[in-house]
């Protein structure tokens, strides 16, 4: 099987979940509590839930930052093309963390944690090879997180908004992480022929 019928069938892949993502998101929105124009009556969250809204708004500002970043440093398409979905990817996510955030009134942030700007400044230096290595290192990291992170949000969150998105969100983030990884198994595989 060659690279690119691999990245093809896992491109289609990752469409065919933020299809179903998204007709799940659109669903949502059809529900007059978690419409981001109702925010007359706003309500709070506990404390849980409302880190979980701050981690996930930075972890994906983290993802989508990475992913402009390979659209500029990466030499190889396939990687320029895998930050171009993680920035579609994180900004559909982060979009629904925000109207959460509106109808909640919880302050999101507007830029990473420190740790995600340590990465993106580490990686920001490195260009062609050397970026494509780390960076998917450090958006399995990333997507590991993320994933971790919605889960538990997923199973334990008190708000029914909140876990509707924590759960709708974990296809999106499971279809990066296993575009990375196909990228990283079909390199590994080139490498040792």
């Amino acid at each position: 099987m060659n690279l690119k019928y691999l990245m093809n069938s896992i491109q289609y892949f990752i469409i065919y979940l933020v299809i179903i993502s998204y007709a799940e998101c659109s669903n949502q929105s059809k529900n007059p509590d978690i419409r981001p124009d109702r925010i007359d009556t706003p309500t709070t969250l506990n404390s849980t839930d409302s880190k979980f809204i701050v981690d996930a708004a930075e972890l994906s500002l983290e993802g989508i930052d990475m992913g402009k970043l390979a659209q500029i440093n990466s030499d190889n398409q396939n990687i320029k093309d895998l930050g171009r979905e993680l920035v579609i990817d994180y900004r559909k996510i982060l979009n629904q963390l925000k109207v959460i955030g509106i109808h909640k009134t919880i302050s999101l942030p507007d830029e990473m944690n420190s740790t995600g700007r340590d990465s993106y400044e580490k990686l920001m230096v490195k260009k062609g090879n050397e970026f494509d290595n780390q960076f998917s290192s450090v958006i399995i990291s990333i997507d590991t997180s993320t994933i971790h992170l919605f889960e538990q949000e997923a199973t334990y969150a008190q708000d029914t908004e909140v876990k509707e998105c924590s759960v709708s969100s974990l296809a999106i983030i499971k279809g990066s992480l296993l575009n990375i990884r196909s990228y990283n198994d079909t390199l590994h595989k080139v490498a040792i022929q």
